[in-house]
């Protein structure tokens, strides 16, 4: 007995090769033509367009030759094995949402890896743990059409949402594709039209995307990595700000056990403290990364970068119901440690 998924696979061969046979049939012609419900045709007919398979022009439909590459087989190790399985464990970590794609590839990666060692158990379990991720149904139609068109070098159409602005249109080249664990999102960086520049796009802000037949190329010197020069995570560019920070002793030892940015940090010992000098172009990858050592972290520079944390410390404290103030110099006199200042402020 035939499966839901074969009978969809059949119909929509069908429809690819009557438009390739028609080329500039209608959706109405199709419909009638292959004997299924004009809505139920649309969806067919955007699913395709989506990976590349057809395009529209007007209200007519076109075949798309389809330039994929193949991927050569692999040939891995056991510690390689190992290795690629860590990087399925930052997949799992980093997609809070239900993503098929994702599960079809571990679900390979698995058979692939299956005999001999234990790994593709492991890689079969983290497939099982995506499924329980919520379903959104947009979004992974999305990501599906920005890989497609970055596979074929086909341009997009899409619909942006800023986090601050209103919403605009824009054709888009996804050059490259750029994971993030700040937000467990994943960002596309490419060429935009309505700037006519390189532009890096959140995809959780797409709000549509749209698959166009025009083709785009990559040039040649085009660096993946050139974007995120001096980035702390994602925003790069070539103007940096020096950072200055100061931790404390209770977190030295496990401040020191890794490079945190991927570019060469300056660590001075100031007492039981530690200083760490570096250079970034943009602030705000870097914040989140700040707070995360809470108290153990004083940012000693730039000093705009200093006074927004203390405005944060100050917030957060009186959320808590703490009111903090600064003591006067006259105080510190009369109370040279602030202790009744602490005090006033935390106890009334």
């Amino acid at each position: 007995m035939r499966s839901t998924q074969d009978e969809l696979n059949t119909i929509r061969e069908l429809i690819c090769q009557t438009i390739t046979r028609e080329a500039g049939i209608r959706t109405t012609e199709l419909a009638e033509m292959i004997n299924i419900p004009e809505r139920t045709m649309r969806e067919h007919l955007r699913w395709l367009e989506d990976r590349g398979r057809i395009y529209q022009e007007k209200y007519n439909w076109y075949p798309l030759e389809d330039p994929r590459p193949q991927l050569r087989p692999l040939t891995f190790s056991p510690e390689e094995g190992l290795m690629l399985y860590l990087a399925v464990r930052l997949l799992v970590k980093l997609q809070d949402r239900r993503s098929l794609l994702s599960e079809r590839m571990l679900h390979n990666l698995a058979q692939a890896l299956s005999q001999d060692t234990k790994i593709g158990e492991y890689i079969l379990q983290a497939a099982y743990q995506l499924t329980r991720r919520k379903q959104d149904a947009a979004h992974s139609r999305k990501s599906e059409t920005l890989f497609t068109a970055h596979i074929n070098r086909r341009w997009v159409r899409l619909t942006y949402q800023p986090y601050n602005g209103e919403p605009f249109e824009t054709n888009f080249a996804p050059y490259t594709f750029e994971p993030s664990p700040i937000g467990m999102t994943i960002y596309t960086h490419g060429k935009s039209t309505i700037v006519n520049a390189m532009r890096t796009y959140k995809l959780e802000r797409i709000q549509d995307v749209r698959l166009l037949s025009e083709p785009f190329e990559i040039e040649e010197d085009f660096d993946p990595s050139a974007w995120l020069k001096n980035a702390a995570s994602i925003i790069g560019g070539d103007e940096v700000t020096e950072i200055v920070l100061r931790f404390s002793p209770s977190v030295v030892p496990r401040l020191r056990e890794n490079s945190w940015f991927g570019f060469q940090e300056e660590l001075i010992p100031d007492g039981d403290h530690l200083i760490m000098r570096f250079q970034v172009a943009d602030t705000t990858d870097l914040k989140p990364w700040i707070r995360s050592w809470g108290a153990a972290c004083e940012v000693l520079e730039p000093a705009a970068l200093r006074e927004e944390m203390m405005g944060e410390t100050r917030r957060l404290a009186e959320l808590y119901g703490w009111y903090v103030h600064r003591s006067t110099p006259s105080q510190q006199d009369d109370d040279p440690l602030g202790l009744n200042t602490t005090l006033n402020d935390f106890f009334g």
